[in-house]
């Protein structure tokens, strides 16, 4: 009868699909949505799958396209969660998915949604779908930057520092504020879209990223050679954070941290 109960129910659908089809394929797989373990694990040894479904709902209740799913196989180590096994990124309304092989000999892969009806295998097309990460050499002033920095404290020194590189980016058409999907914002960086993208919450909203939203994605950005840090310069170890900076490669991490967010240690 509301909208809010329309997308809970169509949430707790759309989890049964995606459970069901995993312990079908993964007997015993552990499921982490939202930070809540749903299916306890069975095996010690058997794998977890971190899963955000609608990545960006608010976007799409917007109508709008900036919407992904994107779910991580990872092995167990322990009761931890330990190295990528396999990762998906999926863009329903841009018709493809960015998925991101591990192990040893990994690879990412891009891959059109249309071609899962071809006849060729599955691993065929992920094969033939290999991303080059592209590299390039820039300046601050050449950065393609995306951020939602949601601080409006005149006293927060990183939001002044971008206000004032903002009008340069802007006017060669390399500055845009995303909305919707965190995911996107990241995997864009290994596409070749972005060079950095950078996130905070208000901090007056008390919220904070769970892993489950920005975990697997940051895996396929540091598997295609770029940099995922917190706000205080440091890789995230499966805990929640208050914002991130992405970065294509190092060299652009280490031009804007240097030229655009000083206070911020530059990661080794």
């Amino acid at each position: 009868g509301s909208k809010k109960g329309a997308r809970q129910t169509l949430e707790t659908l759309l989890r049964n699909m995606v459970q069901a089809s995993l312990q079908n394929l993964l007997p015993g797989i552990g499921v982490h949505w939202d930070d809540q373990l749903d299916i306890p694990p069975v095996y010690s040894s058997s794998s977890v799958a971190l899963i955000d479904a609608v990545d960006g709902a608010n976007e799409y209740l917007r109508e709008g396209a900036e919407v992904t799913s994107h779910i991580g196989i990872y092995g167990r180590n322990g009761d931890e969660v330990g190295a990528l096994q396999l990762g998906i990124v999926s863009y329903p309304f841009h018709r493809f998915r960015i998925i991101a092989i591990g192990g040893e000999g990994g690879y990412i892969s891009y891959m059109p949604l249309d071609e899962d009806s071809h006849d060729c295998s599955t691993g065929q097309k992920v094969q033939a779908g290999r991303i080059t990460p592209p590299r390039k050499k820039m300046a601050a002033e050449a950065l393609c930057v995306i951020d939602r920095y949601e601080c409006y404290d005149p006293s927060d020194q990183l939001r002044t520092s971008i206000d004032g590189w903002r009008a340069r980016w802007a006017r060669e058409g390399r500055y845009g504020v995303f909305h919707g999907s965190m995911a996107k914002s990241i995997v864009d960086l290994v596409l070749g879209i972005w060079d950095v993208t950078i996130f905070r919450h208000e901090p007056s909203s008390g919220r904070d990223i769970p892993q489950s939203e920005y975990l697997t994605p940051s895996h396929i950005l540091e598997m295609a050679g770029g940099v995922f840090t917190d706000l205080t310069g440091n890789r995230p170890e499966m805990d929640p954070i208050t914002g991130f900076i992405a970065a294509a490669n190092q060299e652009a991490y280490d031009i804007f941290v240097k030229k655009v967010a000083p206070s911020i240690r530059i990661s080794s």
